[in-house]
């Protein structure tokens, strides 16, 4: 996959355009606009899912960049942020300036005991193929790797560390002619070893007991995705699931999350009431022993919302917070999609039963519009998102609060 294959991948991903569920709206009490993004303060367009740690919110920009190589509005190098709750400042860690260093750092951020935040970037690098990049606590970047092509060309899914420092992620493509994208571990002295070719992977990987679970958006059965394992060391590969793209869903995109029985919990941005190419997206569930997927919501575009595309985010009681990056009951980008929404998914009370979904948020447009990383949920019940769209500076991007 080269650079221009991955960058029109990525402008197709940005516009994608039991199913008795029940669905109501709730505006929520409580949604704040914590920032607005814009050109003059460095980076615009916000995409990954939000790292939360001891009041600061930490996430990266697709676009803009102080560097004096991406002046121009209309270049991509993109930035790393933080924003402090407290203070409700907003604070450029990195801007990123092309090859050799890293540019469009699409997904969200880890950080280590010592303050230390690894990440990927979709382009830069020496080949321009996008690279593994850290930023220790005074805000120094290291390139870690430089991706060449052969091994991985552009990333979209971040990194996730296992204890000894290892780095595992995965990439859209690479350049030997397939479509297929790569697993990788990175370790620590630099030396990157492929653990599997698979599907072209957007969510970070969730590592559990030495295993790598993700979501591939154009591979399996039916080429509508599967959710599959990757063993951490061996690079054992197991699909867990094909999706069809009808009422099961189809192009699962966000990172996958899990309970304390182990069950796997995703958003697939098309399918549910009809195929890929009229459905709207479900949430769906899945056990990952017996490859039973259950669609737990599926959505029907107005006034609940479409294409629901980040992470989700689950409390103690077992209910699901995400956002749709379009649908809802307003419209954006002078009237031709639905802005988005934030939700809830409640369980049943009885076994058996219907997931209930709340919309608590409709975007409006000058409050952000297109959520398209997930969301992060605190201690306190606080919901923490990012919109690539909208706000008062020139639809550049928003940070938000949203209080169930």
């Amino acid at each position: 996959m080269s650079n221009r294959t991955s960058s029109n991948l990525a402008r197709t991903l940005l516009t994608i355009a039991p199913l008795l569920a029940l669905s109501h709206s709730a505006q929520a009490q409580a949604f704040t606009v914590l920032y607005n993004f814009s050109y003059s303060q460095g980076g615009i367009n916000p995409y990954g899912t939000l790292l939360l740690r001891d009041g600061i919110l930490y996430g990266t920009t697709i676009q803009g960049s102080a560097n004096s190589t991406c002046q121009r509005e209309e270049e991509t190098c993109g930035t790393v942020f933080e924003f402090n709750l407290a203070s409700r400042v907003e604070t450029v860690r990195h801007n990123f300036a092309g090859p050799p260093d890293g540019g469009s750092p699409y997904a969200g951020l880890r950080r280590d005991a010592a303050g230390n935040l690894y990440g990927t970037t979709n382009t830069g690098g020496t080949d321009d193929d996008g690279t593994v990049f850290r930023i220790d606590p005074a805000g120094t970047e290291s390139v870690l790797y430089s991706f060449i092509g052969t091994n991985g060309d552009g990333a979209w899914a971040g990194v996730v560390p296992d204890s000894n420092g290892n780095l595992y992620g995965a990439t859209l493509g690479t350049t030997l002619g397939s479509r297929l994208g790569t697993v990788f571990k990175l370790h620590p002295a630099g030396d990157l070893t492929t653990l599997r070719r698979v599907g072209a992977v957007i969510g970070t990987l969730l590592l559990k007991d030495g295993e790598l679970y993700g979501a591939s958006i154009g591979a399996g059965a039916y080429n509508a995705g599967t959710v599959f394992r990757v063993n951490a060391e061996t690079g054992k590969l197991t699909v867990l699931y094909n999706f069809t793209g009808g009422a099961d869903g189809g192009i699962p995109t966000g990172s996958l999350i899990s309970d304390p029985s182990g069950n796997l919990y995703g958003t697939a941005t098309c399918g549910g009431s009809a195929s890929c190419s009229g459905g709207n997206g479900v949430v769906f569930m899945l056990n990952p022993h017996t490859g039973q997927q259950t669609v737990l919501y599926a959505f029907a575009g107005a006034p609940d919302g479409t294409q629901p595309q980040g992470q989700l985010a689950r409390d103690s009681n077992g209910n699901l917070y995400g956002a749709t990056a379009s649908g809802g009951e307003n419209l954006c980008n002078g009237g031709t999609v639905g802005c988005g929404t934030v939700f809830e998914l409640t369980p049943p009370a009885l076994e058996g039963g219907a997931w209930a979904e709340t919309v608590l948020h409709n975007f409006t447009g000058d409050d952000g519009y297109g959520p398209l990383g997930g969301l992060t949920l605190d201690a306190q019940g606080h919901l923490y998102g990012a919109a690539f769209w909208g706000g008062t500076s020139r639809g550049t991007g928003t940070l938000f609060e949203v209080t169930p």
